[in-house]
C-alpha cells in the first residue's frame, strides 16, 4: 500500500488504541478519538489488520484537547490526555459493553453508571526506575527510559519528593528503583532498591528528606529501616488499615473510598462473607458487623502479616484468615456455603476450574470487583449461567489511562 490510508475512527477498544478501515482492513491508531477521520503512516502489516500513526488530522473531534503532560508522547502511562476528561465516560462505558458482547455473549442494555475520579493528581503510589539522569518512568511496551520531574496524576507531595530524588546522587549510590507511598493523612513511605550490599557504602543524605519513612532493600534483599517503621495508616470507615510498600491498596483513594460507600449499599446482612484476594482485610473488616463468620483468603504473606494485625488492632474476632494463593488446586470442603462472596482478584481473573467450583457454594450474592474489563468479561461468561447481573458501575481508578475499576453485583437465579 503506496498512499497514506485516510481513515475515519469508528471507536477506542480496550487497548487505548482507536480502530478505523481503509478498504476492507482494519486499523489500530493510537492517540485519536472517534468519529475524527484522520491520515495516518502505516508502521506494522499483518494478515487481518495494520497499524498505524497520525500523519495528520483531517476532521478534528471537539472533544480533542492538548495533552497537559510534557511526557505525554513518550511515556506510557496515560492514554487520554488528548481527549476531553467528560468523553471518557463515554469511551470507557462502550469499551465494557463492547467486551461483554464479544467474552460475555451479553448484549447488556441497562444502564451502566460511571463514577469520575478527579483527573489528576490522584495516585497515592508511583514506582521509578533511577538512571544517571535521575528518575524515570518507561516508555510502553518498552524499557526505555523517559525521566521526569513529575507526574501530573500522581499526588503533589509525591512529586516533591521525586523533585528532591532527582537532585540527589540514586544512581552513583547503586539505586535503581524507588517507590514512593502517601497516606491519607500525607505521611510518605519511600523505599530504595539498590546493589550494595552493605549500607555503609551509601553515601546520601536521606534523613534530609521530608518522608516519614525509608525503607532501604540491599542486593540480598534485606531490607534496612532508617527512618520510621515502614507502615503506613489510613483510617476507613471508623476503622484502622496499617500497611507498607509492598500491600495492595487501590491507587485512587478518592474513587476507593465510593467503592467501599457503594458496597455498603447493596452487600446483604448473613450468616458467612467469603473475601477472596483480600488483601490487608478492607473488605472482611469493613463488613465483620454484619456477618456472622467472615473467611478472608489472601496468598501475600506480608498482607496476612497486616491483615492480622488490621483485625487485632480494630478488636475483630469473627474473621478467619486463610494464607493462600487462589488457583486450580484449591478446594472449598462441600460443607462451607456462604451468602456473599467478594472477589477483587488481580488484572488476571480467577483461574477458571477455582470458579467453577466456587459457584455452587455461593447462596445468594457474588460480588466482583476487576481493574481488567478483558478478564472480568471473560470470567463472567462462567458466572452467568448461575447468576444475573444485577447492576454494573464503573469507577475511574486509573483517570487518563485506558484502564478503569468495574464493580458487577451479581445475585443467584
Amino acid at each position: 500500500m503506496k498512499q497514506n490510508p485516510k481513515i475515519k475512527i469508528e471507536k477506542i477498544v480496550s487497548d487505548g488504541r482507536g480502530i478505523g478501515r481503509f478498504e476492507g482492513r482494519v486499523f489500530f491508531v493510537k492517540d485519536v478519538i472517534p468519529d475524527e477521520t484522520v491520515e495516518i503512516k502505516i508502521l506494522n502489516e499483518k494478515k487481518n489488520f495494520a497499524e498505524g500513526k497520525i500523519v495528520s488530522i483531517i476532521e478534528k473531534s471537539p472533544y480533542r484537547i492538548t495533552p497537559p503532560c510534557k511526557y505525554f508522547k513518550e511515556c506510557g502511562g496515560c492514554s487520554f490526555q488528548h481527549i476531553d476528561y467528560r468523553f471518557h465516560k463515554i469511551i470507557k462505558t462502550e469499551i465494557l459493553r463492547e467486551l461483554l458482547r464479544m467474552n460475555s455473549k451479553i448484549s447488556y442494555e441497562d444502564g451502566i453508571e460511571f463514577i469520575e475520579s478527579p483527573p489528576y493528581y490522584y495516585r497515592n503510589k508511583v514506582t521509578l526506575r533511577v538512571n544517571e539522569e535521575g528518575l524515570s518512568l518507561l516508555k510502553e511496551k518498552s524499557n526505555e527510559f523517559v525521566n521526569i520531574d513529575e507526574c501530573l496524576i500522581v499526588n503533589k507531595k509525591i512529586n516533591g519528593i521525586i523533585e528532591k530524588l532527582n537532585g540527589m546522587h540514586l544512581y552513583q549510590n547503586y539505586v535503581n528503583k524507588v517507590n514512593i507511598r502517601i497516606s491519607k493523612a500525607e505521611k510518605i513511605l519511600l523505599t530504595l532498591y539498590t546493589e550494595l550490599f552493605d549500607i555503609s557504602q551509601l553515601t546520601l543524605n536521606l534523613e534530609s528528606l521530608d518522608v516519614d519513612n525509608i525503607i532501604l532493600f540491599l542486593k540480598d534483599k534485606k531490607p534496612v529501616y532508617i527512618k520510621g517503621k515502614g507502615e503506613l495508616v489510613n483510617l476507613t470507615n471508623d476503622n484502622i488499615f496499617y500497611f507498607s510498600h509492598s500491600n495492595f491498596l487501590q491507587v485512587n483513594d478518592y474513587i476507593a473510598e465510593k467503592i467501599y460507600t457503594y458496597l455498603q449499599s447493596v452487600v446483604k446482612e448473613g450468616e458467612t462473607l467469603l473475601d477472596l484476594y483480600s488483601g490487608i482485610g478492607i473488605y472482611s473488616i469493613i463488613f465483620n458487623t454484619i456477618f456472622k463468620n467472615i473467611y478472608s483468603v489472601e496468598g501475600n504473606q506480608s498482607s496476612v502479616h497486616f491483615q492480622r494485625k488490621n483485625i487485632k488492632e480494630n478488636r475483630i474476632k469473627n474473621i478467619s484468615v486463610i494464607n493462600r494463593f487462589i488457583d486450580s488446586s484449591f478446594e472449598i470442603k462441600d460443607s462451607f456455603n456462604f451468602d456473599t462472596v467478594i472477589i477483587d482478584p488481580p488484572r488476571e481473573g480467577v483461574d477458571k476450574t477455582f470458579l467453577k467450583s466456587l459457584l455452587p457454594k455461593i447462596k445468594n450474592q457474588l460480588i466482583y470487583i476487576s481493574c481488567d474489563p478483558a478478564t472480568l468479561t471473560r470470567d463472567i461468561s462462567i458466572i452467568k449461567d448461575e447468576f444475573f447481573i444485577s447492576e454494573i458501575k464503573i469507577f475511574d481508578m486509573f483517570a487518563q489511562t485506558k484502564h478503569f475499576e468495574t464493580v458487577v453485583i451479581f445475585e443467584r437465579i
